[in-house]
């Protein structure tokens, strides 16, 4: 009685609360009923301190450690909503490398069902879930599972840290049809992403190319979610867009060398994913050579892109005279 008493003190100073004896004795009937793990009692401990000792009343014994990570889940989902919870720890499961917050926002917004629910009384001009109401479930889960239940990494990225979360959210939330849609969410997110990154770089080859994280992370995400989800099309839009492989394949050392990891992954995406011979993946790369190329000399040269818009113009007038002079003689 004396070690336990220790062990849930030492595990509110952990979790940062206060907890009143009524509260203490609830954890431990609560805990002698569960499987006495270590991650049951901060389970039992962040669901008291979060939803107090009634939530553990309520929670059905015997207690597995199963049994537990879903009914916290569903605690979240009562204060949160359940679509919005389901989605948000489900985008962050999808992608392993984890994906930021931004692209969370997007992505938000093109799963059907969540802005409905969280927006029920005015939408916003953008229609993003503010980064507020998602940074403060995060916050939550943090509290209830552990501060490595959600990882915060240094380039703005952020992933579930936390194997047997990981596992919850696969078994609750991620069906089949639920995940197909959040990994085409996310893959519009990031391609739009994608898409900012080289406008705002657009003014030289050279600024394009130069080493980027943020182009690395966007452009290792895209070729992952593209390739585990099935979209073929998608795919090969990501490995024949020379800018986005050039960042890919230079993630290893961040000068755009092929990295060890990366080069392999290209190549299988290829061979297996998309079945392409390497002739067939030649011709690709050649047209995607020649559309850059074609690119950069009409950005050095406006004058010809005017000249080639001129004459397309004039071709699309002729025609449309001769049609018009055709239909008069009939």
């Amino acid at each position: 009685e004396e070690e336990f008493t220790r062990i849930v003190e030492r595990g509110c100073r952990v979790i940062k609360h206060a907890i009143s004896e009524e509260t203490a004795e609830e954890i431990r009937q609560t805990f002698r009923s569960s499987d006495q793990t270590p991650l049951c009692l901060r389970l039992i401990l962040g669901m008291a301190t979060n939803a107090g000792p009634e939530a553990l009343k309520q929670l059905p014994r015997p207690l597995s450690t199963e049994k537990l990570m879903q009914s916290s889940l569903q605690l979240l989902e009562e204060a949160h909503g359940k679509l919005f919870v389901q989605a948000t720890l489900g985008l962050l499961n999808v992608v392993p490398m984890g994906v930021t917050y931004r692209n969370i926002q997007q992505a938000l917004s093109l799963v059907p069902g969540v802005t409905d629910e969280v927006f029920r009384f005015w939408t916003p001009p953008d229609g993003l879930v503010p980064l507020t109401t998602i940074v403060q479930l995060l916050s939550e889960i943090q509290e209830l599972y552990g501060e490595m239940a959600v990882l915060d990494f240094a380039d703005g990225r952020v992933s579930v840290g936390m194997k047997s979360l990981r596992v919850a959210v696969n078994e609750r939330y991620l069906g089949d049809q639920p995940k197909e849609e959040m990994m085409r969410a996310l893959t519009v997110a990031l391609t739009q992403e994608l898409a900012e990154f080289k406008a705002r770089n657009s003014a030289s080859l050279a600024a394009l190319l130069k080493p980027s994280d943020e182009a690395a992370r966007i452009s290792l995400a895209l070729a992952w979610l593209t390739a585990h989800s099935g979209d073929k099309e998608a795919l090969t839009a990501v490995l024949s867009d020379l800018v986005a492989l050039h960042h890919l394949l230079g993630i290893s050392n961040g000068a755009g060398a092929a990295s060890a990891t990366t080069v392999p992954m290209v190549t299988r995406y290829w061979k297996f994913n998309l079945g392409l011979k390497p002739a067939e993946i030649s011709a690709v790369y050649t047209a995607a050579i020649a559309d850059l190329q074609q690119q950069l000399r009409l950005r050095s040269n406006p004058k010809k892109k005017e000249a080639d818009n001129t004459t397309a113009d004039t071709a699309v007038t002729a025609t449309a005279t001769t049609d018009n002079t055709t239909t008069t003689t009939t």
